[in-house]
């Protein structure tokens, strides 16, 4: 394929080395660049050099700070890259790490204890993160890139030429032993194992997978590894100069017809493909249904509920002894003060007309803390009391009574509504959960974030067309989706934030005026540039903003509170009567206004039909999903999460996520 000026192409570790390298000599050929890389100062500069070769276009290339071994902060550099260049012709996943990992024990036999061997902690394993970022980040690169490519405009293949290229930098130890460092060569071998795998896409797809794999090249990093390194490499032909590395890239992406090749690259051979000799395992590569391993047998099996098998009672899997889950116990708006992570029993059983879900991720809400505190009931909470209003997860088990139905299955994903998300298993009554799609962050941003905005602007707002809306906390969990909805409606979309990353994600989401109100003062831009007053406002923020949007009403307007995140940590159930405000009654009264209190529990029954049509806009790439890039897994870090969410500096939703293999899974903002 030919780099143009049209090219859009993403570089892992661009921040120095052969990334950087690699794509300063794309943007030499006109290439709109997105450099990915850990290091904020790497990436930076990298960047400043773009842009010094290219001033008249120094827009077109883009930092995104992401460690690679994270998911979910490499899809959103993925998003990051679409929402600014459209699509994605080129993707180099060249990230990686080496280094001395004292693999093996460095005992003699008679020096280990009598106890007999052990695994070294985590903390000792620095192979571990090698694993994550050399192997697990190229293969969810690879995906992200497949996913964003066949989005992206203009993708053709003809006679077998692709217009798509993905470059797996791997390593000559990929390909040939590397005894001083066994897992960093096995995580090469993997790297092109999974490339070789995948050269049916330039057939299929049109998008070709290669790997390349140099030896030691010439960098600051090789250098200095010592005079004995230095004296091993001069053996083997030397060092790599990064100029031919450039080249040999290069060649990959230029090379039509290369799909699931391997280039080597040596300092006395040059660069030159490698020749394997089995291309495929036969049948298998026409066939990509997954195999089932075979199950181990469970260790502390649940017993079934009477009358059910136990296949249809539990997915066959080990269950633990005990689960996790967080607790209110004792009221306060401090949740962290409020709350206990406690370990219990795992049920022996499920219940008649129950489901046993294991939960994969849960959202976090502002109102967690009016829980907490106990400002939802009109009695006393009992405590300890079971906390978190909303999750995803997997059926594990079914109890008997449960009655066979689209959606209730072992396996399948399910959300819940039930106190309790912020458990690692929950029983749930069957018919309170409701299947969804898939167990995703996104999925449970599109629960009561969603929902709010979903349902409030249709049934409470009565939403319609070519209107001037106005969301508050625009580019918070609720907020995103308030703005995309009014927007796809057809009306002018006002958003409110605090800071310009925050701004950056509003303006990629379509709202027509930004109001950043760490810069500008909100009540005078909506008098200045909308003078006859907005005709529907979304308003979660309150105290102040609250005052401010119910000044800016048009007359005939209305205005939904779903919320008042400022009162929440700050005061008592009191601070948050609305009627405490002077002079409300006459203010609406005067211009025929109607407030209009929102609060989702009374609106299940639209729930069903309202998740379908949030996922189907999303499927369909017309609603975006935001999920906050900061990670917080497991239990005991709910109230990090919580505390994180009220601090103001939260993007999108924020989730948590439990020990599971889901969880790692891209977001969102990685759906974006």
């Amino acid at each position: 394929m030919e780099v143009t000026r049209a090219t859009a192409a993403l570089v892992t570790g661009a921040g120095g080395g052969i990334g950087r390298a690699i794509t300063l000599r794309l943007a030499e050929l006109g290439a709109n660049l997105t450099v990915v890389d850990t290091s904020e100062a790497g990436g930076t500069e990298t960047v400043r050099l773009i842009r010094e070769m290219r001033k008249p276009e120094a827009a077109r290339a883009i930092f995104v700070k992401c460690d690679v071994a994270c998911s979910r902060q490499l899809a959103q550099a993925f998003t990051v890259h679409m929402d600014t260049f459209k699509r994605l012709d080129v993707c180099i996943n060249n990230a990686g790490i080496a280094g001395e990992l004292h693999f093996l024990p460095q005992l003699k036999a008679a020096e280990h204890s009598k106890g007999g061997p052990s695994l070294m902690p985590a903390e000792g394993r620095p192979w571990s993160r090698m694993i994550d970022i050399n192997l697990k980040a190229v293969a969810d690169g690879v995906r992200l890139a497949v996913e964003c490519m066949e989005a992206s405009t203009d993708l053709s293949s003809e006679a077998g030429k692709s217009k798509r290229v993905i470059v797996n930098v791997a390593s000559a130890a990929g390909v040939i032993p590397f005894p001083g460092s066994p897992v960093y060569s096995a995580t090469k071998a993997g790297v092109v194992m999974l490339t070789r795998s995948l050269a049916h896409l330039q057939k299929d797809r049109g998008i070709r997978v290669c790997a390349f794999c140099p030896m030691f090249i010439d960098t600051a990093l090789t250098r200095s590894g010592g005079p004995e390194l230095e004296k091993a490499v001069i053996s083997l032909g030397g060092f790599i100069p990064m100029k031919t590395v450039v080249e040999g890239i290069m060649k990959l992406i230029m090379d039509d017809g290369n799909g699931g090749s391997v280039m080597q690259l040596r300092p006395r051979k040059g660069a030159f493909y490698t020749a394997f000799g089995e291309h495929a395992v036969p049948d298998l590569q026409a066939h990509h249904s997954e195999i089932a391993p075979a199950r181990p047998k469970p260790r502390g099996t649940m017993r079934p509920a009477s009358g059910v098998s136990s296949q249809q009672a539990m997915m066959a899997q080990t269950f633990p002894a005990q689960f996790r889950k967080v607790v209110v116990t004792q009221l306060s708006a401090d949740f962290r003060k409020a709350t206990s992570v406690v370990s219990v029993p795992f049920p022996p059983a499920v219940g008649q007309g129950k489901v046993l879900v294991r939960n994969v991720f849960a959202g976090v809400n502002a109102s967690d803390i009016n829980f907490s505190a106990g400002r939802y009931d009109s009695v006393p909470m009992q405590l300890p009391s079971d906390c978190g209003f909303e999750s995803v997860g997997r059926i594990v088990g079914i109890g008997k009574g449960v009655p066979p139905r689209s959606g209730i299955s072992i396996g399948s994903a399910v959300a819940n509504f039930r106190r309790g998300g912020f458990s690692e298993y929950q029983l749930v009554h069957a018919q309170q959960v409701i299947p969804v799609p898939e167990a995703s962050p996104a999925m449970v941003a599109m629960l009561t974030s969603g929902l709010t905005a979903s349902i409030g602007l249709e049934r409470a707002g009565q939403m319609g067309r070519a209107q001037t809306v106005l969301v508050t906390a625009a580019a918070g969990g609720t907020g995103q989706f308030a703005v995309q909805l009014a927007k796809l409606a057809g009306n002018t979309v006002i958003g409110t934030c605090g800071g310009e990353e925050k701004a950056a994600l509003l303006r990629s989401l379509g709202v027509d005026r930004v109001i950043d109100y760490k810069k500008e003062n909100v009540q005078e831009v909506l008098k200045a540039e909308f003078p006859k007053g907005v005709d529907l406002i979304y308003e979660s923020v309150g105290g102040k903003m609250f005052e401010v949007a119910l000044k800016s009403l048009a007359v005939k307007g209305r205005l939904i509170v779903i919320g008042m995140i400022s009162q929440y940590a700050t005061g008592d159930q009191k601070n948050m009567k609305l009627s405490e405000l002077k002079g409300l009654p006459e203010r609406l009264l005067f211009k025929s206004q109607s407030l209009v209190g929102f609060f989702l529990p009374y609106y299940d029954s639209y729930f069903r039909s309202h998740i379908a049509k949030l996922h189907q806009l999303y499927s369909k790439g017309l609603l975006k999903v935001a999920i906050d890039p900061t990670q917080f897994n497991g239990v005991e870090r709910v109230a990090d999460a919580i505390e994180y969410l009220h601090s103001g500096k939260s993007i999108g939703k924020v989730v948590v996520g439990f020990a599971s293999s889901e969880s790692s899974a891209p977001s969102l903002r990685s759906s974006l």
